[in-house]
């Protein structure tokens, strides 16, 4: 029985037709952090069996192909590889069917020092502008 993707309203693998590449999450806490983030999956518990399909992965995210170059003849082969493999540091990017709130990502607030300063940045500057314009207008009467 194949494995399914965990993501949510993904239907990867449940049609017998149409098997497509699942990987594992990544070992790396950092990497598996990341994978969780980018995920639209409230709590989610990763197990053993927790799976992602290549559907939500960039075109060059995922390796078919393993290339070598041998150095005597100059000549560079390239061969298929039995199971696809992730990039290196390949983070799941693309879900189709999601809706939209569980595609979105949370917005942080800008805190109240901060939102004061920027204000008052941007008052100065249309002040300072209004000043050079009045002092235009003077001077061309």
């Amino acid at each position: 029985m194949p494995c399914k993707c965990s993501v949510s309203a993904c239907r990867g693998n449940y049609d017998e037709a149409n098997k497509v590449a699942v990987f594992s999450f990544p070992n790396d806490e950092n990497l598996r952090a990341q994978w969780l983030r980018a995920i639209p999956r409230k709590d989610f518990k990763v197990t053993k069996n927790s799976k992602v399909c290549e559907k939500h992965f960039k075109d060059g995210e995922v390796l078919r192909l393993s290339t070598f170059y041998i150095e005597k003849t100059g000549e560079t082969i390239s061969a298929p590889m039995k199971r696809p493999k992730l990039k290196q540091n390949a983070v799941p990017s693309i879900f189709p069917g999601c809706p939209l709130y569980m595609s979105s990502s949370s917005t942080v607030r800008e805190s109240p020092s901060k939102k004061r300063q920027r204000l008052e940045e941007q008052i100065n500057l249309a002040v300072s502008e209004s000043l050079d314009s009045k002092l235009e207008y003077d001077k061309k009467k």
